[in-house]
């Protein structure tokens, strides 16, 4: 079993309630405390330590969760929250996910101690994000570029429906007036529709290096 937490870098603990402790893995010291404590200390801890070391916007959500545990509400926990790190002299915030359950009851069925593990999941959050960000920056290069699609079919539109429609007039009349008019029409709306489709296709080729 040692092996094994070990190997998922698992930190097992256990909380007396009554005693106001948390006992922690000396061989796995989960970071609860802003010193650098002995082994001896690391094996008892004041549950004080622990809930000054996390993030102050996640301390209420973690506090309300176990209190639903030691209150019988849920037969078990999972939180995922922020705890205070220090590197060298500098302070960072870690993730770390706990998970716990109820390990023994008085007689009155109130909440003696708990149980669980607390595994490091820094790494693990840094990626979420990614893929996260990623997935918005997706999501919203797909909204612009239907926008655009849609707005280059509106440009397009305009000229060719101007094009179809003098090339009928044209074809329609005898005038020679008129001719010359739905003529210059026709010619402009080409000119037109052909910048438009080369402003398109200068675009494509910028954003595609």
């Amino acid at each position: 079993l040692s092996a094994a937490l070990d190997v998922a870098n698992i930190t097992p603990w256990k909380w007396d309630l009554e005693k106001k402790l948390i006992l922690c893995d000396v061989n796995r010291p989960v970071e609860i405390s802003k010193s650098n404590p002995t082994s001896e200390q690391l094996l008892s801890v004041p549950d004080s330590c622990y809930f000054s070391n996390i993030c102050k916007q996640d301390i209420d959500r973690v506090k309300a969760s176990y209190q639903k545990l030691i209150d019988g509400e849920v037969s078990k926990i999972k939180e995922e929250f922020r705890v205070i790190s220090k590197k060298g002299n500098s302070l960072h915030y870690e993730w770390v996910e706990v998970q716990a359950t109820v390990d023994e009851r008085d007689s009155t069925g109130k909440a003696k101690t708990l149980v669980g593990s607390s595994l490091m999941i820094t790494k693990r959050k840094a990626m979420e994000d990614d893929l996260i960000k990623a997935k918005e920056k997706a999501e919203e290069s797909d909204r612009l570029k239907s926008a655009f699609l849609a707005n280059m079919s509106h440009e397009i539109r305009t000229p060719l429906n101007a094009i179809v429609g003098f090339s009928s007039l044209l074809a329609e009349t005898d005038e020679a007036e008129l001719r010359h008019v739905y003529m210059s029409l026709v010619q402009e709306n080409n000119e037109l529709l052909l910048n438009l489709i080369s402003d398109i296709l200068d675009i494509s080729k910028i954003e595609a290096g």
